[in-house]
């Protein structure tokens, strides 16, 4: 195989090509093969099955490709926030807050607790991502905390719509949305893993790539499906426009990687972390 394709800017370029022809395919079904009133796609249209094939072997290829091809090609220590980290940060800051407003007025049939925990977390969130931009001198043990309760709030925005009666449990709007939010969860944990300095980079670079492939194919298909009408949940509305944000930062953050990554292989007899 091309030495070109055992690095990690190839690694890059392959996964924003998969998200772009998902994107496409999952746009196109959502678009015209989803049916209004219930929510699903028609039983007979053929496309959403193909998008669905695809979105998960290339789900597979991604979570495999850095365990197979990048081994001692990517950077142990992650590089520092570049300007579109920055934009995406604040990008991800803006829209957890915008959540914790849709969360306080969604009219939510969450318990009492555990909505009380979603608003918490939903600003630690907020705090998370905004103190991310370097102007600010933030302390690891608090970055780490702020970032635990990241987790925790995408989970809690995973459990607001689950527990929507409006939307039902299988329907791809549902499911996918919630695919893309435990991706995110999966990137954020292995985000604070280096945080923590005790990284594991492939497995960095594939729940980087996961992530990033999940949050664009589903949140830009999804938006569409706003435009033309076929959605209109607000709930559903402000995760959606959450994942783009996502992309955005975990997009910035993984093409910095790349370009400090190096080309060849370690040397022989030295241990790569996963």
């Amino acid at each position: 195989m091309s030495t070109f394709f055992r690095t990690h800017r190839a690694y890059c370029l392959v996964t924003a090509a998969l998200a772009l022809i998902a994107t496409v395919l999952r746009a196109l079904s959502v678009a015209l093969f989803t049916d209004k009133a219930s929510g699903y796609f028609l039983a007979d249209a053929a496309l959403p099955i193909i998008t669905h094939v695809v979105m998960a072997l290339a789900a597979i290829a991604l979570a495999l490709y850095p365990l197979l091809l990048l081994k001692g090609r990517v950077a142990v220590k992650r590089a520092r926030l570049t300007s579109g980290g920055v934009i995406g940060s604040l990008l991800c800051a803006l829209l957890f807050f915008l959540n914790f407003i849709s969360a306080c007025i969604s009219g939510s049939t969450l318990p009492g607790p555990l909505l009380a925990v979603t608003l918490l977390a939903l600003l630690c969130a907020t705090l998370y991502f905004l103190l991310a931009v370097p102007r600010f001198q933030v302390s690891v043990k608090t970055r780490t905390v702020l970032g635990a309760l990241a987790v925790a709030a995408l989970a809690c925005l995973v459990a607001l719509t689950y527990f929507d009666v409006a939307t039902p449990m299988n329907a791809p709007h549902k499911t996918e949305l919630h695919l893309a939010l435990l991706a995110a969860m999966l990137y954020l944990l292995y985000e604070l893993r280096d945080t923590a300095e005790i990284p594991m980079p492939r497995m960095m670079a594939a729940c980087s790539a996961l992530a990033f492939f999940l949050a664009v194919t589903v949140g830009f298909s999804d938006l569409l499906a706003y435009t033309v009408g076929i959605y209109e949940s607000p709930l559903y509305l402000a995760e959606d426009l959450l994942l783009p944000a996502l992309a955005v930062y975990i997009g910035a953050r993984s093409i910095a990687d790349a370009a400090h990554a190096p080309i060849k292989s370690e040397q022989k007899g030295e241990k790569s972390a996963l």
